[in-house]
């Protein structure tokens, strides 16, 4: 091999190995990029959906419409359920009733019992536990300084289509408009009853009048 030649074979060489180098480069990067993607959509959807043992709203909606995962789920604070349906207009409106109750001071020994709440379909809002929940019942006791809330949820068609709306509608109206059946799990079809029941307890903080005064009419049916 003359020397040009061999210089020539060199030259190829080291090119070569720099283009492969260069492709290795590229493919960590692409590899490095994926696996960031993959990793922020994991926590994008456990951010949504959060995990069987912790779900959010739209696991259990999937849950119920699919008939997959329990038929109950105990919830206290320590889920995020809970975490985000505390912070729901829904539960301002009972904890402002509370406090107007017992003029911004709730003592030991207090409490609101047999509360629930309706909320219309026309009247949305972001918090997706409250969407989710929709109708339901409750008590709250005062104790050791503290408003310990207990909140039942049944899920089912006849809650999704508005049944208890509409059943106080044909009450108060004389009208008979059907609702869907509360169907059971075992009985045949998607969205079978599930229920959830939903515990916290959070420091009793005195207002003053025009604090309590600060939340507008709740949009959604309250009863007591």
């Amino acid at each position: 091999m003359t020397r040009s030649n061999e210089a020539s074979v060199k030259s190829d060489l080291l090119e070569t190995l720099a283009r492969n180098a260069d492709l290795k480069a590229v493919r960590e990067t692409v590899d490095e990029g994926a696996k960031g993607a993959w990793k922020a959509f994991d926590q994008g959807w456990e951010w949504l959906t959060g995990t069987p043992d912790d779900p959010t709203a739209f696991r259990l909606g999937w849950e119920w419409l699919t008939e997959k995962g329990p038929e109950h789920r105990e919830l206290d604070e320590s889920h995020q359920f809970t975490q985000r349906f505390m912070r729901s207009p829904m539960v301002a409106q009972i904890r402002n009733a509370i406090y107007r109750k017992y003029d911004g001071h709730p003592p030991d020994g207090g409490s609101y019992t047999d509360f629930g709440a309706n909320m219309d379909w026309e009247y949305l809002d972001p918090n997706a536990e409250q969407q989710f929940l929709g109708s339901f019942v409750g008590d709250a006791y005062i104790r050791d300084g503290r408003i310990y809330f207990e909140i039942e949820n049944e899920s089912d068609l006849h809650s999704l289509f508005g049944g208890h709306f509409i059943e106080d509608f044909n009450k108060k109206w004389g009208t008979n408009i059907p609702t869907a059946p509360e169907r059971k799990r075992e009985e045949w079809g998607p969205g079978g009853q599930t229920s959830q029941r939903i515990t916290w307890s959070e420091p009793v903080v005195p207002r003053t009048p025009e604090e309590m005064d600060e939340l507008e009419p709740a949009w959604w049916e309250f009863w007591k």
